[in-house]
This record gives structure tokens, sequence and C-alpha cells, in this order.
């Protein structure tokens, strides 16, 4: 399935008992859904959003090689006019591109490659909703320094001390993390490139995982994740300002902070604003996103938590207030969460709403002092760009979930999940639904083939199997599966046979309910780990 018609929308902060989800494939009930999430068309890369002064959501993707841009005014259920941006002759394929508010302007910088693999990064200003003119670009240069994932503004005077200037961050497993500045005039020569997570030990390449970039009035920092040490989160600042060599000079930066230590290849992120730097990132020890403020010296204060365990995907940010923002996804419930910090300390964060339900990948957020805003990601089913409007408003704490034995996820009166079955589960044919893990793997969910009678029980069980010579080249590890009925969490299994029985008690004859097993694994292939999630989903009938 595609589109919004995939997504599902939530209501309220909690997350109910089966008998709920009952109710929910019985008919409509309880409080208003959350916005619509809007579909923005395909993203290869992106949607990446800024907040401009009027509050709009300004975004920037590519699509198909050619850059995209969006405006979205609150309220608004589609974008504004979309500029066709003219790509330059022999520059067609998009590397990376992002939003920038410089005042009431707006600034979109991209790079782009030929077919030589040279390289090219253009800077266009707005206002954006009309046509485009280039400010700024970059003479052709090898190499993959222009390929980013961030982009920051550095006023004159901060980072360059004749220019502003735009810079730019990446990191991979392939290049590593790097820092690129350049001054924003035409022709302005190359730009400055900077790998500033190599260590001594590793001089030919580094090992980070991920990185972000942020300007904090006028000091530019770049916090990373270090695969070599462990996946150890570190900061730098640049010390100063100058010209390209000064800032590609080692000995002009701040020597790397130790900040925590991330779950293996991160990500993080980092926010600026009135009450000063934040670096973000998933704690080591289960996957929950810490938040941790710089503490105006070279360090950093103790981590607060602002999320469950398992919530890899995130965006943060500061508002011009100075109250943190972040919307997560917990693979887990596959929900899309919004939570934000009740003061101006940025301890103590509002009970989560839980608003969409899908594959969504490069989250990112943006809300105004008011709370409104909006939350931006890639569908990783459809390849489609999707932004969702927030608003202010914190749900009532979930009730206590009743725990039957046995049952790990939830439960209630009718429908129990449990890892054995409470009455006798007779043996049926099976259906097998199966999806991809990546490197030759196949997740495979059985359930019963025919319909189930009223009352009785029935199993879904989940494999992963090898198939191919590729397979057993990744070592593979199944972190747990999570069984859901009608969309709702039941049973979370973390030890093989993974598999939940069920009753159908209180399920109406004639109902096909959907039954998904959320399966998370850990892949070791070569060097390299990285952690996959993905659902498989069936429907159960019960005899008519």
């Amino acid at each position: 399935m595609s589109g919004i018609g995939r997504l599902k929308r939530r209501a309220g902060g909690g997350l109910g008992v089966l008998a709920t989800a009952i109710a929910v494939l019985a008919g409509p009930a309880g409080p208003a859904a959350a916005a619509t999430p809007i579909d923005l068309g395909p993203a290869e890369e992106g949607p990446h959003l800024a907040l401009n002064a009027a509050g709009d959501g300004v975004m920037t993707f590519s699509d198909n090689n050619s850059l995209a841009y969006c405006k979205l005014a609150a309220g608004a259920g589609a974008c504004g006019p979309r500029p066709a941006f003219i790509p330059p002759v022999g520059f067609i394929g998009d590397l990376g591109n992002w939003p920038l508010i410089s005042g009431s302007s707006e600034l979109l910088v991209e790079s782009r490659r030929d077919g030589a693999f040279n390289e090219r990064k253009y800077v266009y200003e707005g206002p954006a909703d009309l046509t485009p003119t280039v400010v700024a670009n970059d003479e052709t240069q090898p190499g993959t320094s222009l390929d980013f994932t961030e982009a920051v503004l550095a006023p004159a005077g901060s980072i360059n001390t004749t220019a502003m200037a735009v810079t730019v961050t990446g990191g991979a497993l392939t290049y590593g993390a790097r820092l690129a500045a350049s001054p924003l005039t035409f022709n302005g020569g190359l730009g400055t490139e900077f790998v500033f997570s190599r260590n001594a030990a590793n001089t030919t390449n580094d090992m980070s995982a991920d990185a972000a970039v942020a300007m904090q009035g006028s000091m530019l920092s770049v916090a990373y994740v270090d695969l070599s040490e462990d996946s150890h989160v570190y900061w730098r600042r640049l010390l100063g300002t100058g010209n390209q060599a000064f800032i590609q000079n080692n000995a002009n930066w701040s020597a790397p902070a130790f900040v925590g230590t991330s779950s293996p290849g991160g990500p993080i992120r980092m926010a600026s604003g009135p009450h000063g730097l934040f670096v973000a990132y998933p704690r080591s020890t289960d996957g929950a996103i810490v938040v941790q403020q710089f503490n105006g010296f070279n360090g950093f204060e103790a981590p607060v938590v602002v999320s469950p365990p398992n919530a890899v995907r995130f965006g943060i940010y500061e508002d011009s207030a100075g109250l943190i923002h972040v919307a997560y996804v917990n693979p887990e419930d596959g929900i899309l969460h919004y939570t934000y910090a009740k003061d101006g300390s940025n301890q103590t964060f509002s009970n989560p709403q839980s608003l969409v339900t899908g594959d969504l990948r490069d989250l990112r957020t943006a809300v105004n002092a008011n709370g409104q805003g909006w939350a931006t990601w890639r569908d990783g089913e459809n390849g489609h760009g999707f932004a969702l409007e927030l608003q202010p408003g914190e749900p009532l704490p979930p009730p206590p979930t009743p725990q039957t034995p046995g049952n790990s996820g939830g439960g209630g009166s009718n429908g129990v999940g449990t890892k054995k079955p409470p009455t006798k589960s007779p043996t049926m044919p099976t259906a097998t639904t199966s999806t991809s893990l990546g490197h030759g793997l196949t997740g495979q969910l059985s359930v019963p083939k025919a319909c189930v009678k009223s009352g009785e029980g029935f199993t879904a069980k989940l494999r992963v199997k090898r198939k191919g010579s590729q397979a057993h080249k990744v070592a593979y590890t199944v972190k747990r599966v999570k069984f859901l009925l009608g969309g709702k969490p039941i049973l979370i299994d973390t030890k093989k046979p993974f598999e939940a029985s069920f009753t159908t008690t209180g399920i109406k004859a004639g109902m096909a309910v959907p039954v998904t097993a959320r399966v998370s694994v850990n892949l070791r292939f070569a060097h390299r780990q990285s952690t996959v999630t993905k659902s498989l989903s069936a429907k159960v009938r019960t005899c008519g």
C-alpha cells in the first residue's frame, strides 16, 4: 500500500489493551485523530526542514535527481507554489540539499555531480515561492566533500572573517564524518574540507557513522559517533575565525570532548537556540533518546531521557523560546511520538502524543514558540516524503496495562496474547507472509490459513531464514519480535521460537483481524553493524 492510505493516524498519548484494538476494528470511538500527513511526492533524499519567521515549514528534497521545494503554512493541506530548479548543464545528480533561513529570505543549498564525479555546490535565494536565483556556487571539485546530510548558515565574522558562509557536514562508513565550508559568493573557490573525526591511530580513514553540525551564536561545532571507539559520541568546536586554511588546520579545533556512548551507528542530532546547545543520540544501554546540554566550556551536562527504549529514529529542535522539541519513532510499535520540554530547564518533558504509524526514515522536526510546527520524514516503503503538522497539547498519561501470566506486552479480558496458548490451539494449515531483511535474510510470518472459531486459540510465528550465498556472509541476532493485533501491541518475544498465541474471545464472527509481527534484527557484515526493523502483516478471519 502506498501514500497516505498506508499511514495510520493515532489518537491520544498511550497504548491501550487488546479490548481497545477490538473496538477500533468494530467501529470509530475515542478522541479526535491527529492531523493527516501530507504526501509531498517521491523523495530520494530528504525531505529536509526549516522554519521561517512566519512559522511556515520550508522543505527541500530530491525527486529523480531534481531539487524539489515545498512551503507549508499552518493549517495548509498542500504545498504552496513549487518553483522549477533548472540544474546547470552537465550537473544532474543531486547529492544533498538543505533549506536555510536568513532573516526574511530563504536559502536553498544543493550539491550536484556530473558524470565524471566532479561536484558543485549551489545556493538559491528566495523568496523561493518565486523563480529562484542562484546567488553563489563553488567551482568544480572532485571527490565526495559536497555529499552532505546537514547544513547551517554562518554569519560573516563567525567562521569566515569577511563573508557569510554555508557549512555542510556528512557522515558515512565509507567516507567518514567531515565538514565543508564555503563563502556565499559567486565562484567563491573550492570549499574547504576537514575530516574532524580522524584520529592518530587511523590516519587514512575514520570510522564515524553519523555526524551533526550546529551554529550556537558565532560558535561552529560538530558532533559525531566514532565506531572505532565503541560508538562513543564526541564533540568539537572551531577556535576562532579565519580563511579556509584556518578551518582545515586540526590545531584550530578543540580536542574531542566525550559526550556519551551511542547505540551502534547513532544517529546523532544537535539543536541550538536561546538556552544553549544540545546533543541528542540513542544511548548504548537501551536505545532510549537522551539529550545533553553543552555546559559553556568543553563538556556536557547529565543526560535527560526523552523517549522509551529503542527509539533510534528521531528529530530534535530548539524553538525561539529555548524549549526542546523531540519527535521519535519507536521500532517496537512503529508509531511517531512527539514530546516537548515543559519549561526552559529542558529537564521535564510532556507526555508524548501518538500520531501516525509507518516506516518513517530521516525524521526531522521544527516548531515555533507557540508550539506549532512540522515533522517531516521519508516513507521507507513507498519512497515518498511526508509532512505532518504539530500542535501543542499534552495527553493524559497511559493507564496501567493489565497483565496476564506469560504476557509481556499487554492484555485484557478479550483476545489475550501469551507465549503459551491459554486454551488448546489445534494444528492448522498456515499461510506465510515474507519480506526481505537484507543480505539474503528473509522474515516469514505464519498464521492460520483457515478461519478460526470464536473462542478458540491460534498461534502466529515469526522465523528468519537465510536464502542464497550472500546470507552466509552476514551474522545476525533477532533482538525482539513484537506481535500486534489490530495495530495494538500484544506481546514482545525475545527468545526463540518467536511466537504468540491468542484467543478470539470477544471478536465477532466473520471479522478479518490484522496480525502484525515487527521484527528487529542486528546485522553484522564485515566490520559494519546495523539494525533492521521490518513489519510483516497478515489477516486471520474468525469463522462466520
